[in-house]
């Protein structure tokens, strides 16, 4: 007769410990997936920075190849370009570009504007800035031009 009414179903202590357990591996779960979709909009985040610093640096490339007049000097570049006085500084991870008509922020989240000239050449690097205070610091893109320079660099 005991057997007939432990067939009946389950006890109390046995549906609490599988409810435990079913609650255990749904909160590892979460964990996981709340840590996927962080790790996801941070990497998302530094696809869109590097990006934009892809694009900055080609509006430099590109400024550097019509200068006539080339001066770079710790994170500053002064072009001369057909007549006007172009200048990209980078202030507050801000990339600016300044010119006869204004200022324009070409890139933002910048870390690192480096410019150097050689007599012959420009070399450009940019780098995204870090996003976390732990991280490592991002790799720069680099490039270098050859300007038509007219004019004595200084």
């Amino acid at each position: 007769m005991r057997c007939a009414a432990r067939s009946r179903g389950h006890t109390l202590i046995e549906l609490c410990v599988s409810l435990a357990l079913l609650v255990l591996v749904g909160a590892a779960v979460m964990s996981l997936s709340f840590a996927v979709r962080g790790r996801h909009s941070a990497e998302s985040a530094y696809a869109l920075d590097l990006e934009h610093t892809w694009r900055a640096l080609d509006r430099v490339e590109h400024d550097l190849r019509s200068g006539r007049t080339v001066h770079a000097d710790e994170g500053v570049l002064e072009l001369s370009i057909r007549g006007d006085d172009v200048s990209w500084l980078l202030t507050d991870g801000h990339l600016i570009r300044s010119d006869d008509s204004g200022q324009v922020v070409v890139a933002r989240s910048v870390g690192r504007f480096d410019a150097t000239h050689d007599g012959e050449a420009t070399s450009i690097a940019l780098a995204p800035r870090r996003r976390t205070a732990g991280a490592v610091d991002p790799a720069p893109v680099r490039t270098t031009v050859r300007a038509r320079v007219t004019e004595d660099v200084r």
